[in-house]
């Protein structure tokens, strides 16, 4: 087995598209990068200096790896991967920066994390930890519409909005099959705007970068699944709403034990502008939302702050404030049912006015019988605008509008 002894090397883990930015600014910090994918073809690992392939979950095979084949590795990171016990634990044992353990596993369950939210007096909806089918009957008989989800997933696997008993026994099975422990949470509904907030906590101070407006317009087609069709930024919300976010994320990251690191919130606002954690994430998220929608309106690279902490350097808290450059909304594309047999020229596309990214997630023989989880979508434009938040609204739906009958099935 040969060992590699070469420069400082950065551990990336998940080497999809939505990872591709880490790997790039990696190598322009000087840094070498160590891609980890269990998919032998996935395209960071191309851009990667060295690989090793394992399950982004199998913690402990990876630390085997890396222990085996390398020397002066200076950090551990991830991004829009949902394995932030992975890296903390790798972290861990190789005497890196990074979360504790016990951060790490309170933000990768849910139960613990709404539990540890009651115990900080943090806003977050009602919520149970279920066994079954009747311990949720009795639940959307007290709170007429309810949330069920796994306890250990995200992207919306195994998410169902319920308001009839009928449909409770599949939500249930469904949640249950997309838990890696086999538990599932149920939590109140909320009905009411959604926001998804982004930033980071540099020694206990969390400060949010950004807050996006995301939109859910579709649930009724979609329902009992929850699927979102992307979001607009910076939000509309006011000023004093902004206020009350952070406040309550700073209170989540009190409440969870995260002193350092990336977080990510997902909120929802009632009818009286209340603010709801419904949860958080110590990790940068996916969706492209930290490695283009952020930087594009604020200006703050939360990968590169991240890739920072992550290798022991120093965050600079100014490099954490964010200025207004410009308004970005995204949409998606979404299948119908069959074989998809026709694609549009994603280049075409991306040559578009106000297009400042797009992609095509499947190709040509993917079958499809129900959208019920983020994947399912067909890809995204990704617009912006210097003028207003709905001038970059109104071109991702002009452009999402204008290619869709592209996307051919049988």
């Amino acid at each position: 087995m040969v060992v590699c002894f070469l420069a400082d090397k950065l551990v990336i883990i998940g080497a999809g598209h939505e990872q591709l930015h880490a790997f790039i600014l990696a190598r322009k910090m000087g840094l070498r990068t160590i891609g980890v994918d269990k998919n032998k073809r996935a395209p960071g690992l191309e851009l990667a200096d060295e690989i090793v392939i394992s399950s982004s979950r199998d913690y402990k095979e990876i630390l085997r790896i890396l222990k085996l084949r390398f020397q002066n590795i200076k950090g551990v990171m991830t991004l829009a991967n949902d394995v932030p016990f992975s890296v903390a634990y790798i972290a861990s044992n190789l005497g890196l920066p990074g979360m504790n353990l016990k951060t790490a596993k309170i933000t990768s369950n849910k139960i613990l994390m709404k539990d540890a939210f009651r115990s900080f007096s943090v806003s977050t909806p009602n919520y149970k930890l279920v066994n079954s089918v009747m311990d949720i009957d009795c639940l959307l008989k007290k709170w007429n519409k309810i949330i069920i989800k796994p306890v250990d997933n995200r992207g919306s696997r195994g998410v169902s909005l319920v308001d009839e008993k009928d449909a409770i026994e599949n939500c249930y099975l469904e949640g249950l099959k997309n838990s890696f422990i086999n538990q599932v949470i149920v939590e109140e509904f909320i009905a009411g705007p959604q926001i998804s907030c982004e930033g980071f906590v540099l020694n206990g101070k969390c400060y949010i970068v950004a807050n996006s407006d995301r939109n859910y317009k579709n649930l009724q087609q979609y329902k009992p699944y929850i699927i979102e069709d992307g979001g607009a930024l910076p939000s509309k919300i006011s000023e004093s709403i902004k206020a009350k976010i952070q406040l309550e994320m700073q209170r989540a990251a009190d409440a969870v034990g995260l002193f350092n690191g990336p977080i990510k919130g997902d909120i929802v606002l009632d009818k009286k502008n209340k603010v709801y954690v419904i949860e958080i994430a110590s990790r940068l998220s996916g969706g492209y939302f930290c490695t283009d929608q952020i930087p594009l309106t604020t200006g703050v690279d939360l990968v590169e702050q991240t890739i920072h902490f992550s290798t022991g350097s120093s965050i600079d808290p100014n490099a954490l404030v964010p200025k207004h450059l410009a308004n970005v909304a995204i949409r998606y594309w979404f299948p119908k049912i069959g074989c998809l047999t026709k694609v549009p020229d994603i280049e075409l596309i991306r040559d578009k006015r106000g297009v400042c990214k797009a992609d095509i997630h499947h190709e040509v023989g993917a079958c499809f019988l129900k959208v019920n989880k983020h994947s399912d979508r067909l890809g995204f434009v990704m617009t912006k605008s210097n003028v207003s938040y709905y001038a970059a609204e109104k071109r991702a739906k002009e452009i999402i509008s204008l290619y869709q009958d592209e996307f051919e099935f049988i």
